[in-house]
């Protein structure tokens, strides 16, 4: 099987909060809230809210890639990194900033703990079934939980109608999850001996390719045969075969930072029209489903690959066996004949004659 290296969210919660919990929480504190300053920097100046949530993802990354009994390590730094974010940068009320927390935290512990559920195991993001649970409890259940207590929380703190938010942050979560998750999740195929500067010189490519694609289907305003996001789905499709689910994870990441930052502004074929928020609602829905089918064929595609080396592998096997029993039998039969010419010297040179009886004399 292929080598892997595991990425770097992954080493620094799977150790450093096993031997550096406080510096451990104060960097997680950080990358939330970073990953909130993101979101919101992505986001219209119209809409109070993040078109995209990549706290999401990285909350519940974390507690995937954390034992249960230190998660409270985890909601200790994303209390920290959601406080900072909204008292300390937005200037929002402690107590509202204190139920966004609680929201956040509902939804990703709910995830989490379904998709522990399911699996009943390690999590590992090149299994169908783990990512199949995550498109189920990260994808379906978070968003639908932060998204009803959250706009419930807004609408009693502030009397925000309801139903203006709740379309919104719900997308905002589950791109969020596909956002960031897999990418923190995934880990890093190591390149097979003498194909690291070949794989390098095509990764390289696929980037150029990829941004030159994403600048001529969201670069410019206006419609037509090149400005359709469906082009991009081969080069989607080239990331996820060539480069596995690592690649599936930052061809998702960065079609969706691109799209997204140039659709707000007003660019690409969903770019017309005056409303930010109308542009971001036709875009979400189709970054979601490239998203998953992109995540989907890379974990197929892989599957498919260690099935074939699965089976090679036997098949070395069983020949190797047919080998040594080939060869087993080779040996016997030479032992046999070789005992057969020494009875056959005997009773040729006997002086008077030989014969052979059983116990009754016969």
């Amino acid at each position: 099987p292929a080598r892997t290296v595991a990425g770097p969210m992954r080493t620094w919660l799977e150790r450093g909060l096993g031997t550096r919990p406080l510096l451990s929480v104060t960097g997680f504190s950080a990358a939330y809230c970073a990953a909130a300053l993101l979101g919101q920097a992505l986001a219209s100046d119209r809409d109070p809210f993040a078109t995209v949530w990549p706290p999401a993802g990285l909350y519940l990354a974390a507690l995937l890639l954390t034992p249960w009994n230190r998660w409270p390590l985890i909601l200790l730094g994303a209390a920290i990194g959601n406080l900072a974010f909204d008292v300390g940068f937005n200037q929002r009320p402690l107590v509202l900033a204190i139920s966004y927390w609680l929201t956040n935290t509902l939804g990703a512990i709910s995830a989490a703990g379904l998709i522990g559920f399911v699996l009943r195991d390690r999590f590992r993001l090149d299994d169908l079934r783990s990512m199949l649970a995550l498109a189920l409890g990260g994808v379906v259940l978070l968003p639908l939980v932060t998204a009803t207590v959250g706009t419930y929380a807004l609408q009693s703190a502030t009397g925000a109608p309801l139903v203006d938010h709740w379309r919104t942050w719900l997308m905002a979560d589950a791109l969020g999850v596909l956002l960031v998750a897999p990418l923190m999740l995934s880990t890093r195929p190591a390149p097979r001996p003498g194909t690291l500067y070949g794989v390098s010189l095509e990764g390289l490519l696929w980037l150029v390719l990829m941004a030159a694609g994403c600048w001529l289907v969201f670069g410019g305003a206006g419609s037509g045969l090149l400005l359709r996001p469906y082009m991009l789905l081969p080069l989607l499709l080239w990331a996820a075969i060539r480069f596995g689910v690592f690649g599936a994870a930052v061809s998702v990441s960065l079609l969706a930072l691109l799209s997204i930052a140039l659709t707000v502004r007003g660019y690409g074929p969903f770019g017309i029209g005056s409303d930010p928020t109308l542009r971001i609602a036709v875009l979400q829905p189709q970054l979601t489903i490239f998203g998953l089918t992109t995540l989907l064929v890379a974990v197929l595609f892989r599957q498919q690959q260690q099935a074939l080396r699965d089976l090679r592998e036997a098949n070395a096997r069983l020949e190797q066996r047919v080998a040594e029993r080939t060869e087993a039998l080779a040996l016997s039969e030479g032992q046999a004949r070789r005992q057969l010419d020494e009875l056959e010297f005997i009773y040729a040179n006997a002086p008077v004659g030989l014969g052979v009886l059983d116990r009754d004399l016969r």
